[in-house]
């Protein structure tokens, strides 16, 4: 039950309609007793500073979740950067500090690495292919390489973002327009904005696994 005490957090993007975090963050509080409830938020691609600031009035709500397209916008308008965010220039996370401030931080690499791992598939050692190479695809990529990822083959749509990636984040990762043809045995990553059923991904990857979409 939503009270006058419950707190607030949200999850941001453009669009929001296909976002599962309200589901899953509510059903963790549910399932613990806490009173806080979270929220989907559309903020259109090019009103987020006017959306961050009516973010910031609301001073019941503790933090948020930011998803495509706001993630480098997101880390300009953080008053503080910490974590994976300082070096990818994107952030994922933002949290309110008692003093009013927003801290900005970036878990979507580490988090899916950590999936990964859980699912029992190594990443240390093995080479990935990584379509996309925007806000998702940069966390991914410093994720996987820092994890010990053996080689990392990078496809987007701009070949001068593909490469830039693959420069900052991986000193030995391939540099590679378009992608190769032999990629069966390669675990595929979808960091880019099309879905699984796409299209354009199936023709380059194969079928993905959903769940290894971030």
């Amino acid at each position: 039950m939503i009270t006058g005490t419950t707190r607030l957090y949200a999850i941001i993007g453009d669009p929001i309609e296909h976002v599962r975090t309200p589901m899953v963050f509510n059903d963790w509080f549910a399932a613990r007793g806490i009173d806080a409830v979270c929220l989907p938020i559309h903020i259109g691609r090019d009103d987020l500073p006017r959306g961050w600031a009516g973010l910031r009035s609301i001073l019941n709500l503790d933090g948020f979740i930011v998803t495509a397209p706001h993630k480098a916008e997101s880390r300009v308008l953080c008053d503080a950067v910490e974590g994976d965010g300082v070096h990818t220039g994107v952030v994922n996370t933002i949290r309110r500090e008692p003093d009013g401030r927003f801290v900005g931080t970036l878990l979507d690499g580490r988090g899916f690495v950590r999936g990964l791992q859980n699912e029992g598939h190594a990443v240390e050692g093995r080479r990935f292919y990584l379509a996309g190479a925007g806000g998702a695809g940069t966390a991914l990529a410093y994720a996987l390489a820092a994890t010990g990822a053996a080689a990392l083959t990078i496809h987007n749509r701009t070949r001068s973002k593909a490469e830039a990636l693959a420069g900052t984040a991986y000193s030995q990762a391939r540099r590679c327009w378009p992608p190769p043809v032999s990629l069966a045995s390669t675990p595929k990553v979808n960091g880019s904005l099309i879905t699984p059923e796409s299209a354009s991904v199936s023709a380059i990857c194969g079928r993905l696994d959903p769940r290894f979409r971030i």
